[in-house]
């Protein structure tokens, strides 16, 4: 028996907007307290001596300061370690913020072009590292948040940044076409092979961009550098020219957008085979007294308006109760089952979330229930609810009747996730 929900994730704010630079590895998170930490940011045009004014020529964060809180913003400085000791960097708070998405280069209100380090700092810079803290501020009732940056200091004060914070230089892949193909159902497949410095690419985040007159599209690059793309139905019997490109993905910073590849020429086929449709019926009887079956509450599953959390889409909701009934004679082991479809943009079907950033709480619901409710599934982790996982379950002979179960719902998507309203489809199957 198999019944299924829609869930309709609430419209994320967010819009792709382009890189600005690069954004460096997160170190670990140095726990401050009372303050919530957002990741780090990158130092632009680092000095050579602690004494030498301009320390920096800007900052690049990897997002604006969350909408609570922009009170104001600065920087402060500290000894790498301690978790009380601050120093301000002698510039005025920053109080104007934009609502674009993406990183933040900021150059001005800080001082950065005027004052070295020492200047506000009690005494000559002993060697080690230092932690520049940009932290939003907010207002009362609100825990201030932080990005970080790591600074070191040798004994003759020169300034430098931990090798394991020094952005990589992106370079601009190759993109080559390698096959191309006319299928008879009149498609166009595509595949193109990604490489940089002679190597095939194995992270690569962004996409590769097919082209050809009134036609394109595109498609994720595989852990191989490989990447396939299929049309739809074009024009019979048509030249077409296809280039490739690779696109960088929101917040990639080890890949540019690479040149247009050698353009490849296909021609589609003359008479197309279209495909055919077969309907597919099914009667299935009313349920007997003596079957086992189970009841939903009406209704799609509606998350709240995601909110950016700690680098991530975070939404929630509610499954609403289902009620298992064991009425057989001979009552053997069940597990109804939970599993869900990657969302679709309900404007822009090429835009998705992958399903394994749904997850679920499952509880019982009143005292009296023949079975037990299934482990909770964490949003992000592993394949999420991707793959089919138990709602709920009871043993052979179990003696009572009925079991009724919920469950929280909840959304953890990626902070590139484009804007919009999402729709997935929840399936729940009793076995």
């Amino acid at each position: 028996m198999r019944r299924t929900r829609w869930i309709a994730a609430g419209a994320l704010a967010l819009v792709v907007g382009s890189i600005m630079t690069a954004v460096p590895a997160q170190a670990a998170d140095p726990g401050y307290p009372g303050r919530t930490y957002l990741g780090d940011f990158t130092i632009n045009g680092l000095a050579a001596k602690d004494t030498t004014a301009p320390w920096a020529q800007s900052i690049t964060l990897p997002s604006e300061c969350p909408a609570t809180n922009r009170t104001s913003a600065l920087l402060q400085f500290n000894r790498y370690g301690s978790t009380t000791t601050f120093v301000g960097m002698g510039g005025r708070a920053r109080t104007t913020f934009t609502d674009e998405p993406g990183p933040v280069v900021i150059t001005d209100r800080l001082h950065l072009s005027s004052s070295p380090i020492t200047a506000s700092w009690d005494d000559p810079l002993t060697a080690g590292d230092y932690d520049v803290i940009y932290v939003c501020g907010a207002p009362a009732g609100v825990q201030s948040a932080y990005f970080r940056a790591v600074i070191h200091v040798d004994a003759a004060g020169n300034l430098s940044l931990p090798a394991s914070e020094e952005p990589e230089e992106a370079v601009a892949p190759t993109v080559a076409i390698a096959s191309a193909t006319a299928n008879n159902d009149g498609t166009v497949t595509l595949s193109a092979s990604v490489t940089a410095d002679s190597a095939a690419v194995s992270d690569a985040t962004g996409k590769v961009v097919f082209a050809a007159t009134d036609v394109s599209g595109e498609t994720a690059v595989g852990a191989d550098g490989s990447a396939a793309w299929t049309s739809g139905r074009l024009v019979a019997g048509q030249v077409y020219n296809f280039t490739a490109k690779y696109v960088p993905g929101v917040g990639e910073t080890k890949y540019l957008e690479s040149a247009l590849s050698a353009p490849v020429t296909v021609t589609t086929v003359a008479e197309p085979a279209l495909p055919q449709d077969t309907d597919v019926t099914v009667v299935i009887p009313e349920a007997v007294q003596t079957g086992l079956k189970f009841t939903i509450t009406e209704g799609d599953v509606a998350l709240s308006a995601a909110t950016l959390d700690a680098g991530s889409y975070v939404a929630a909701g509610e499954l609403g109760q289902v009620k298992v009934s064991d009425n057989r004679d001979v009552k053997t082991a069940w597990t109804l089952a939970g599993v869900s479809s990657d969302f679709e943009n309900t404007t822009d079907a090429t835009k998705t979330i992958d399903g394994k950033y749904l997850g679920w709480a499952p509880a019982l619901v009143g005292a009296s229930n023949g079975g037990t409710a299934g482990a909770a599934v964490v949003a992000g982790a592993g394949n999420g609810l991707k793959t089919s996982s138990p709602l709920a379950s009871a043993p052979a002979g179990a003696s009572v009747v009925d079991t009724t179960v919920k469950a929280g719902i909840s959304l953890k998507a990626p902070g590139g996730t484009a804007a919009g309203a999402y729709k997935a489809t929840l399936t729940l199957t009793l076995i």
